[in-house]
């Protein structure tokens, strides 16, 4: 197997990864934005009288904190991050996501999961964080991992998903009428805006493994050229030692046959 060729298909497979995950990321952002904006019409619209109640979080609550690693390696300090965060993490309860996280503070694990199958069913972070809410179960529940920012860097982030941070500032003045429970409706907002949040840090957490492991393979790809080129130089070397054995070889027998023939002529 030519392992060149293995590292090659790896960083180009590692590249539209990297490439896929930013379009995703495009169409989960514009909803992130407008369930943001929604809530924060809820909340900050001076027209409405809100019942405090469905903002209401529960402050003695431990604090929730997802982790975002990955199954596997050959992706440069990716896991480390995560790991050193998990080992600062003491008194949280603690999801983990990917093979490679490590449980410093197993009676904190609330439960983990590979990353594959994260991806493939998110519906046990999904309900976990549903019935946190809903329950006021956790005074805080925040998303670490990897955040791809662009193809020269990946930096560890931090995201609360709850309380929502709307960011905005002063009173929203829209007018409308609403029908139903206000308060209900704000709640199913804030539980849908973690759960895109959560599919949003999945995303730029790929991108940014994938952005690892490109460079990673580009360092070994680099690493095989010089390696293979001083297997080269050695080999010419080697040519060369040869063939100059050769001709000193060559040099002397010839000069041991004339020193034989003149020998003989003397006799």
């Amino acid at each position: 197997m030519n392992v060149r060729n293995v590292v090659k298909v790896m960083n180009f497979h590692s590249l539209l990864r990297v490439d896929s995950a930013k379009k995703t990321a495009s169409k989960y952002q514009t909803m992130e934005e407008n369930l943001l904006d929604m809530i924060d019409g809820i909340v900050n619209n001076r027209n409405l009288v809100l019942d405090k109640k469905a903002l209401k979080v529960n402050e003695k609550a431990p604090v929730l904190n997802i982790y975002l690693g990955s199954d596997f390696g050959f992706c440069s300090n990716f896991n480390s991050r995560i790991n050193e965060e998990i080992r600062k993490d003491e008194t949280g309860v603690q999801i983990l996501i990917g093979r490679k996280l490590t449980s410093y503070h197993k009676e904190n694990v609330l439960f983990r999961q590979e990353s594959e199958q994260f991806r493939a069913d998110m519906g046990k972070v999904r309900q976990t964080v549903v019935r946190g809410i809903s329950h006021l179960e956790y005074s805080k529940i925040n998303i670490i991992y990897n955040h791809y920012v662009n193809t020269t860097l990946v930096e560890l982030r931090t995201k609360q998903l709850y309380p929502v941070e709307t960011e905005r500032s002063g009173r929203r003045t829209d007018d409308f009428v609403v029908e139903g429970d206000l308060s209900r409706l704000l709640k199913n907002l804030v539980i849908s805006y973690a759960a895109y949040e959560i599919m949003l840090a999945d995303v730029f957490s790929k991108a940014g493994e994938n952005l690892m492991r490109q460079n990673s393979t580009n360092e070994s790809l680099k690493r095989i050229d010089e390696m293979e080129e001083e297997k080269r130089k050695l080999e010419i070397r080697a040519g060369r030692e040869k063939e100059f054995a050769k001709v000193i070889d060559n040099f002397v027998r010839t000069r041991s046959r004339k020193n034989g023939s003149s020998g003989e002529d003397q006799e």
